[in-house]
């Protein structure tokens, strides 16, 4: 994921999966567990919620996560850029939410 033009954009992502996401992160961002909850009718998975926060520039390297996750971010301000393999690059803005099945 790559950003661009960005004053503060914040970024919460959430993943169904068993381990937290294989991201690699830029030193100047800040990664905030929110919240994590045990999905009851999916045993052995569990909900988490992570505030990432870039500074304006920032960006985050190339990463996969678990196949059994399901990712969905929504932009609190500011914009963020993202590519998912070799699909078309993305802009969301404030408001503005996708996910990664």
């Amino acid at each position: 994921m790559t950003i661009r033009s960005l004053i503060s954009a914040t970024c919460a992502a959430l993943a169904i999966a068993s381990a937290m996401p294989a991201a690699a992160h830029d030193p100047g961002d800040v990664v905030t567990p929110h919240f994590e909850r045990a999905i009851p009718n999916i045993p052995g998975k569990t909900l988490t919620a992570l505030i990432v926060d870039y500074p304006p520039g920032g960006t985050s390297a190339p990463h996969r996560h678990a196949d059994s996750s399901f990712i969905f971010a929504y932009v609190l301000s500011g914009e963020i850029e993202s590519k998912v393999n070799d699909g078309p690059t993305q802009i969301y803005r404030a408001g503005e939410s996708w996910y990664e099945p």
